[in-house]
């Protein structure tokens, strides 16, 4: 999420679902009885729509707030489904042990063809518009307080 004084590129959407034993989710448990939390973006840090010839970055910061994983998916903007590339699935994801960087942040790269460098990269398509949905799996307290926040995704190239 962008800092207060910036307007926000990403919109979060918490998903309540009632915990079978009364349980808040953020203990961390919740995601066995269902509890999902998202965040997604249409537009990048300067407010464009993001283009599928473009070159990005999500700096996912440090300690992600989640009990199981983290995910990032691309979707298209006509269809609302799955972007349709030459990889399996449009995504990367804390299961799929992305390379960290030495604060233990991740970088995440979205382009047509990987940067060079570029360990965590997600195919686009030239020509086509995207969005991103960011999840998290069993999230914690500090995704609902506030206190860890995701930045907005970044144009580089």
């Amino acid at each position: 999420m962008a800092d207060q004084g910036r307007r926000a590129q990403f919109r979060r959407a918490d998903h309540v679902l009632l915990c079978r034993d009364g349980e808040h989710p953020s203990n961390g448990r919740g995601h066995a009885r269902g509890w999902v939390t998202n965040a997604s973006a249409n537009l990048d840090a300067n407010g464009q729509a993001f283009d599928g010839a473009k070159t990005y970055r999500l700096r996912v910061p440090a300690n992600v707030p989640v009990k199981d994983f983290w995910s990032v998916v691309l979707y298209d903007t006509q269809t609302r489904s799955m972007l349709q590339t030459d990889q399996r699935f449009p995504s990367l994801s804390s299961r799929t042990k992305p390379k960290t960087n030495p604060d233990g942040s991740v970088d995440v790269y979205f382009s047509p063809k990987r940067p060079a460098n570029a360990d965590n990269w997600v195919q686009t398509v030239p020509g086509k518009s995207w969005f991103t949905i960011f999840r998290l799996y069993g999230p914690l307290q500090p995704w609902f307080d506030k206190t860890w926040k995701l930045p907005d995704i970044q144009r580089v190239g």
